[in-house]
């Protein structure tokens, strides 16, 4: 691997380690400095640059890797209050010692207020609920969950 500080960490590897690399994969100017065929350097798929661009700026690729994490964490949540603690108390705190965390200007209100009287996250899934008589089921559902796990 070539340590490149323009792409900020070990992120380049030669273009023969992809059949096909993705066009924000490329490494602009690397021929000038005699780099041919498969030992072109190209970034990582992985990487944090690569990501960052694959999501357009550092806003969506937050906001993206937010989402993931709820996802990966299958979080349910109905009541409202128990969702913002949860953003404050887990989620703010473990993104803010993310890099991209100082770009982020309303991404706090986005995630705070997801959860509301509408919407409910069930295991890590945004869902939409406009009945009352469904909603008041969903929230029977999610004490019994509750309470069997307290027990």
């Amino acid at each position: 691997m070539i340590e490149c500080p323009d792409y900020g960490d070990v992120c380049l590897v030669p273009r023969g380690w992809y059949r096909l690399p993705e066009s924000r994969q490329i490494v602009l100017h690397a021929r000038e400095y005699g780099y041919e065929g498969d030992l072109m350097p190209v970034v990582l798929r992985g990487s944090r640059h690569a990501r960052i661009h694959k999501y357009a700026c550092h806003r969506d690729y937050g906001h993206a890797a937010l989402m993931r994490y709820i996802r990966m964490s299958r979080a349910t949540f109905v009541d409202v209050d128990e969702w913002q603690k949860f953003c404050t108390d887990r989620l703010f705190p473990m993104a803010h010692r993310q890099p991209w965390w100082n770009r982020q200007r309303s991404l706090w209100e986005i995630f705070f207020y997801m959860v509301n009287p509408w919407r409910v996250l069930i295991d890590g899934e945004i869902t939409l609920i406009t009945d009352k008589r469904q909603m008041a089921n969903v929230r029977k559902i999610y004490s019994a969950m509750k309470k069997l796990e307290a027990a």
